[in-house]
């Protein structure tokens, strides 16, 4: 065996020694069977329970490189279910794992999902305000290509030494509609200098709601005066002219309407809460409420008689509801 092909033998015995201990009888034949399976649940199987009570922390350690992913990160939730002291020390060791497992986030949706992903929700909880700070700055300057990292970049406040990582990350064209959300977190900055990139974005506008609803929130945090044609274009190409998807569309455009207070946006919002704009008028009483909310908001001397005229058509639970309603979702970083 000449010299180079040793060193290659003892490489790979090496590499194989590291990545694929050999266990205890029982605790192997559990890892055995557990490696045959090829998806996640949402919530911790009887598997995790099992690893948790069944391993020692210097085997749930060594199994955090075991060569099948799916072993990774049942050996990872095992050791957050214990309440391991070093769960977070643990976790930014892991976060280049990047093989890919199926995860069911919902009963009936799933998707591929890195194992560091993976192990960031399940320790997301349990972290503190300066973990979550920490586990921000390494994702977004070092592993910004996790999923994660656009999840942080929509939640987190503005922060200018992360603005070169965001805009690098919401720049690329996409079909996928949801990547808008990065432009909410754009919008944040409120420079002047990105209203281009930001309209350009916006020509995405479509009759999914779940996607203009990222462009009606960006809007609503930087209501350029450029951003407005956006909102005109949807109201003359969606809502005059096709049905309504849920009572809920025009939540967040009544908003980012509201926020311009001058008349073009009192023309909008006062044909909002008329029968004759709408191909149907299923969610007229809905529609009239968020025009309410977002008045009740950006009230102004504008809105005044608009505001007045729609008070007495709202039922008592708007009232009680209607500062909460503005409240975002509790964020996660």
């Amino acid at each position: 065996m000449s010299l180079f092909a040793f060193t290659v033998f003892v490489a790979v015995s090496l590499m194989a020694c590291k990545t694929n201990p050999k266990y205890r009888s029982a605790l192997q034949t559990k890892i055995d069977n557990l490696s045959k399976d090829y998806e996640l649940g949402y919530n911790d199987s009887a598997s995790v329970a099992f690893l948790k009570d069944s391993s020692t922390k210097e085997e749930l350690l060594k199994l955090l490189d075991y060569k099948v992913p799916m072993i990774r990160i049942l050996a990872y939730r095992a050791i957050v279910n214990r309440s391991e002291t070093d769960f977070f020390e643990i976790l930014k060791n892991h976060l280049s794992d990047t093989a890919k497992v199926i995860w069911w986030y919902f009963d009936d949706a799933s998707g591929y999902f890195t194992i560091s992903d993976l192990m960031i929700r399940k320790a997301e909880r349990k972290l503190s305000r300066e973990q979550k700070d920490t586990l921000i700055d390494l994702v977004l300057t070092s592993h910004n290509y996790l999923a994660t990292a656009s999840w942080m970049i929509k939640e987190i406040e503005p922060q200018d030494r992360y603005y070169p990582i965001i805009k690098s990350k919401a720049s690329p064209k996409s079909d996928n509609c949801h990547d808008l959300g990065l432009s909410v977190a754009i919008a944040k900055f409120k420079k002047k200098n990105d209203v281009a990139f930001l309209k350009d974005k916006f020509c995405q506008l479509t009759d999914n709601p779940f996607c203009n609803d990222n462009i009606f929130q960006a809007i609503e945090i930087f209501p350029d005066s450029n951003f407005f044609v956006i909102l005109q274009q949807y109201f003359d190409q969606y809502i005059r002219k096709q049905k309504q998807f849920s009572f809920s569309d025009l939540d967040l455009y009544c908003r980012a309407v509201a926020q311009y207070q001058n008349n073009n946006a009192l023309i909008i919002l006062s044909a909002l809460t008329e029968k004759i704009t709408y191909p149907d008028d299923w969610y007229l009483s809905d529609n009239k409420q968020y025009v309410f909310k977002a008045l009740y908001k950006y009230i102004c001397p504008l809105y005044r008689n608009l505001y007045n005229k729609l008070k007495p058509q709202m039922d008592k639970y708007v009232f009680e509801s209607i500062d909460y309603s503005f409240k975002d979702r509790r964020p996660t970083w």
